[in-house]
């Protein structure tokens, strides 16, 4: 296949999931998706094999000396110094590319909301991280890691469904209501056990499964569309620690008037009863901010696209960014169906 103008391509890559894209600057080529890339969470090995068979997948006939730029919007990089050194000299070591630029992954898919390059940004995946940029001042809350914090991402909702699940197995959970919840028995259909306790063995493996645990939360919060009483709850307490981590970012900046607020994230396909309880309690405690509505987690590759295309000298604007989210997701939807649910979690 013959490639028009500059060819760029981007990966973008955390707990949960990998996606790469290869695009110029009218359109998007092809899309891959694959394998988690948070090396602290799968070993650096894991790591290493499901970024090559992302990028390998989406440039299987182009000749990688026609690649203008490529880029790594990654979890890790940036974080500190050695996670920075041990990511970007482990992809060196595996790709020969002209060019690569490497990028944390929320300071990339940044740009996928805001081209100006102002706001805060919320990033509810697997994780939780709050990223924002003011008058040139770059901060962040929350993102330290699953056992740390992330309240508010997938993981956390996924534990936080259990927690409560045993509780109600053992009559303690202090709440009547939870006593109807569908919740438990679908955990028992989830791990495939007949007997409650069996669950510790699913779950206390010789490492425990983030992205398994994760996996959880489309759960809880199908049922909590539908009122169930434990799940609803758990989404709320979810909702409120992802507002208290955009009033953190925002505080940190002096509590600026204007400033634009969105987000990214697969916890944002709860639906709009889920983004609405976010963003309505974030609009009542910071009435002057602008509330744009938020991508999902798999269109956080978007931001890595505007940042290279700008820097290409291109300017992007909102229509820009709508163009190539239609074009991304008329992509992932020409993704078989059996990769789409197990990476992400979509059908």
């Amino acid at each position: 296949m013959l490639y028009r103008g500059m060819l760029y391509l981007s990966v973008d890559g955390g707990a949960t999931k990998t996606v790469a894209a290869l695009y110029n600057e009218d359109e998007i080529f092809k899309v891959s998706i694959g394998g988690p890339s948070n090396f602290r969470n799968i070993g650096i090995g894991n790591f290493k094999r499901n970024i090559k068979t992302v990028v390998s997948k989406v440039i299987k006939d182009v000749d990688p000396e026609k690649i203008d730029l490529v880029t790594f919007a990654l979890a890790g990089i940036k974080d500190s110094r050695e996670s920075t050194e041990l990511i970007t000299s482990n992809i060196k070591g595996i790709f020969k590319f002209k060019r690569m630029d490497f990028f944390n992954d929320g300071e990339a898919a940044f740009y996928c909301r805001f081209p100006d390059g102002e706001g805060i940004i919320l990033a509810p995946g697997t994780g939780m991280v709050s990223y924002g940029i003011w008058k040139g001042n770059k901060v962040r809350s929350s993102g330290w890691g699953w056992f740390l914090d992330d309240e508010g991402g997938a993981f956390f909702i996924g534990k936080r469904a259990l927690q409560e699940s045993v509780k109600v197995w053992d009559g303690r959970s202090g709440n009547d209501l939870y006593k109807e919840s569908l919740l438990p028995n679908r955990l028992k259909d989830f791990y495939g056990i007949q007997e409650e306790r069996g669950i510790i063995n699913k779950v206390y493996k010789t490492k425990i499964d983030i992205r398994e645990i994760a996996s959880i939360a489309p759960i809880v919060s199908g049922l909590a569309s539908k009122n169930d009483p434990l799940a609803l709850d758990i989404m709320k307490e979810a909702a409120k620690e992802s507002v208290t981590t955009i009033i953190s970012t925002y505080n940190k900046f002096n509590r600026p008037v204007g400033i634009k607020i969105s987000g990214y994230g697969g916890v944002f396909r709860s639906g709009r009863w889920y983004i609405d309880m976010i963003f309505n309690d974030v609009k009542n405690r910071i009435p002057s901010s602008e509330i744009l509505d938020p991508f999902f987690g798999y269109e956080a590759v978007i931001g890595s696209i505007v940042m290279n295309l700008m820097n290409s000298g291109y300017t992007i604007d909102m229509e820009e960014i709508n163009k190539f989210r239609v074009m991304l997701n008329s992509k992932i939807n020409e993704i078989p169906a059996y990769e789409r649910r197990k990476y992400l979690f979509m059908d």
